[in-house]
């Protein structure tokens, strides 16, 4: 009998503390963490739509800036140059949708 209430402890306590594969956000294309529900924590990159954590986008810039001494930061995932106006985006954005990215 107490093997029995020792084991629903255990189980209660593995439902209550065990965390979920994913979050409905998905996973950071880059490192494969569920992406936070906190939308600040993530950024969806306009020129390939993907998302990524802004754990991976700032260890980008930062291997960036430390080993190329380049100021222009680049996508971490395709590697095209950020856009620096938001008319920039809203073209990345633009084209994205053209080619029929349902992300976009």
């Amino acid at each position: 009998k107490r093997h029995v209430k020792k084991r629903v402890v255990e189980l209660r306590d593995e439902l209550l503390f065990t965390q979920p594969e994913s979050s409905h956000l998905g996973d950071c294309q880059i490192c494969f963490l569920p992406l936070s529900i906190d939308l600040r924590k993530s950024t969806l990159m306009s020129c390939c739509s993907k998302t990524v954590c802004c754990g991976c986008e700032m260890a980008s810039i930062l291997h960036q800036k430390v080993n190329s001494g380049n100021p222009e930061t680049k996508c971490p995932f395709c590697r095209k140059p950020a856009p620096s106006t938001m008319d920039e985006v809203d073209k990345q954005t633009m084209k994205r949708i053209e080619a029929n990215d349902p992300v976009a």
